[in-house]
């Protein structure tokens, strides 16, 4: 069952890689939004003394919100290229057994 699963994630990852990261991306991303909105609102009330915690949070969640599109453009990519290369191979493959054939 495992198995079954996490090949179809990883089909999925190969097949769809912008939609994957770019999820994952926005997921780091909201909740950077959050604690920076809050932290911002923590200044301006002036009581943020004592919050530099929410500060490194969202500094580490920007950080590896931006890895995963980059990660993200990385990987479409890749999906790019290997397309190209399947259509390449595909006509070589058609050009040789078209030689062949007398």
């Amino acid at each position: 069952m495992w198995r079954s699963v996490i090949t179809i994630v990883f089909v999925y990852l190969i097949y769809r890689p912008t939609k994957v990261f770019g999820a994952l991306s926005i997921g780091f991303l909201a909740p950077a939004l959050v604690l920076g909105v809050r932290y911002l609102f923590i200044v301006l009330a002036g009581q943020g003394k004592g919050h530099v915690q929410s500060v490194i949070a969202c500094s580490i969640m920007i950080i590896c919100g931006i890895f995963m599109a980059a990660i993200g453009v990385i990987a479409h990519l890749q999906s790019i290229n290997r397309k190209l290369l399947e259509e390449v191979r595909y006509r070589e493959m058609s050009r040789e057994s078209g030689a062949k054939r007398p």
